[in-house]
C-alpha cells in the first residue's frame, strides 16, 4: 500500500487499510508493506488493520504475518 499526500493536502476522513490473511492447507508467510509519504502542510489519519480469517478443513495450516509500515513526514 502506498499513500502519498501532496503539499497542503488535508483529508477529512481516515484512510482505512485492511490486510486479510486466509489460511490454506500449507504453511505460508505474508509480508505486507505500507509506505506513507506526507509532504509539507499535509494532514491525514491512516488506520491499518491485519486480520486472519478462520479456515475450514483445508485452511488449518499455520501462517506468519510480518508487516512493515514506513512513514516519511515533512514539516507541519
Amino acid at each position: 500500500m502506498f499513500v502519498r499526500l501532496a503539499r497542503d493536502t488535508c483529508l477529512p476522513v481516515p484512510i482505512d487499510v485492511l490486510y486479510v490473511t486466509v489460511p490454506g492447507a500449507e504453511p505460508f508467510a505474508t509480508a505486507p508493506r505500507t509506505l506513507i509519504v506526507a509532504e509539507p502542510e499535509s494532514r491525514v489519519t491512516v488506520v491499518e488493520r491485519h486480520v486472519a480469517l478462520a479456515g475450514g478443513a483445508a485452511g488449518t495450516a499455520p501462517t506468519l504475518s510480518s508487516p512493515v509500515t514506513e512513514v516519511s513526514l515533512a514539516r507541519n
